[in-house]
């Protein structure tokens, strides 16, 4: 696997413990997983420092950010995964080789 792969796996990853991630804009993965969200990414050093400085001084938006990353990461969750492999596997059983 490419190594932009293990890095959303380490977002989701990330996003999924829990507590607010700092999330770089420099892998077209992390913009695909965060689109359509408002959860912010960074592009260097210096906003991740301005962002960590916002989140250490208000406790809403890291609220806000941890229930973001929450939902953003529901479908990586094993059920959600193991059900469309079950789909995939019946599809491929029944619709391809149907019986």
């Amino acid at each position: 696997m490419c190594p932009e792969v293990y890095t959303n796996q380490r977002a989701v990853n990330a996003l999924a413990t829990g507590i607010p991630a700092v999330i770089f804009n420099t892998t077209a993965g992390h913009r695909e997983l965060l689109e359509g969200t408002k959860y912010p990414m960074v592009r260097d050093f210096e906003s991740a420092k301005k962002l960590i400085d916002f989140l250490i001084h208000d406790a809403q938006y890291r609220k806000e950010l941890v229930e973001m990353g929450l939902e953003i990461v529901k479908p990586f969750e094993i059920r959600e995964m193991s059900g469309r492999l079950l789909d995939i596997v019946g599809e491929v059983y029944f619709g391809k080789f149907g019986r």
